[in-house]
Order: structure tokens, then C-alpha cells, then sequence
């Protein structure tokens, strides 16, 4: 008995095109999230380290003031802080 061809093989389904557009557009989405989070957490960083620069700037400049005005300075325990 010979097959028809209305039975001829894999037939896909009418979405297909649809959901492959919307397959990839949610990768192009993600990976265009995750080079704009890349951006910001850069610039955060180079921020805090701005900040962290000059307070460590700051506490030195403290710390050389105390020394020129004579005050010991002190660890917790009351030990001097070697210099």
C-alpha cells in the first residue's frame, strides 16, 4: 500500500518562526542587560575606589597632624601605634 502525500513526512508546527524570535530576542535582551550591567558596576567601582582614596588621603593627613602637634597616638589596648 503506498503512502500518500498528505502523510509525506514532519510537518512543523506554524509558530516555529514565532517562537524562534522570541527565543532570540530574549538572548539579545540578556546580553544587552548584562553589558549595560558591566558598564555600571565599573563605574560604581571606579567611584568607591575614588572615595576610598581619599579617605585613606584624608585619615593620613589626620594621623600627620597629630604627630606634628605631639599627641602619642594609641592602640585600644593603650599601646603607641609604631611609626
Amino acid at each position: 500500500m503506498a503512502r500518500s502525500p498528505d502523510n509525506s513526512g514532519y510537518v512543523p508546527i506554524p509558530s516555529v518562526g514565532h517562537e524562534l524570535g522570541v527565543m532570540f530576542g530574549f538572548v539579545g535582551v540578556f546580553v544587552v542587560a548584562t553589558i549595560i550591567y558591566g558598564f555600571v558596576w565599573t563605574a560604581v567601582n571606579k567611584r568607591g575606589l575614588c572615595r576610598e582614596e581619599e579617605r585613606v588621603a584624608g585619615m593620613r593627613e589626620l594621623l600627620r597632624q597629630r604627630e606634628t602637634q605631639g599627641e602619642k597616638l594609641l592602640v585600644d589596648d593603650g599601646t603607641p601605634i609604631a611609626s
